[in-house]
């Protein structure tokens, strides 16, 4: 926390200036998360859904307004010598750990979607027979 105390003296002691981004991205943040508590509401997302992409749109907001601090403080709790290299690391892990969950969920999807086709399938077939039995005198007489 050497870092985090040293960042913070120098903060105090100077004014901080925010950038364009430090207000355009807790913005932007806000309205995806009104927008995920509105998708939540009508039971459009699942409770898990909700809540992980609450804490990550959170934390970017909270990342747009404190970026030195947040991330050096980050640095600091895993053991990394430079805020940047920490902050890379999260974030590529995030995103492998996206790319996992959406990895899945469409793995999960082409199996559904397959038992699904087959069993209209076999569901369409047995309506083309009993057609074929009703319309046809033939077909009574070889099927009884």
């Amino acid at each position: 926390m050497k870092g985090y105390l040293c960042l913070k003296e120098r903060h105090h002691s100077s004014h901080m200036n925010f950038e364009a981004y430090q207000y355009i991205v807790p913005a932007i943040s806000a309205l995806f998360l009104i927008r995920i508590g509105i998708q939540y509401v009508k039971q459009k997302r699942s409770i898990f859904s909700t809540v992980v992409w609450t804490i990550f749109w959170g934390v970017i907001a909270v990342l747009a307004f404190a970026p030195h601090i947040l991330s050096t403080i980050l640095a600091d709790v895993l053991g990394f010598a430079d805020n940047v290299h920490a902050v890379l690391f999260i974030g590529l892990g995030l995103a492998f750990l996206i790319i996992f969950y959406l990895s899945s969920v469409i793995d999960k999807l082409e199996s559904q979607l397959t038992s699904l086709v087959r069993k209209l399938a076999l569901m369409d077939v047995d309506i083309e027979d009993e057609d074929d039995f009703n319309e046809n005198p033939d077909m009574k007489k070889v099927n009884p």
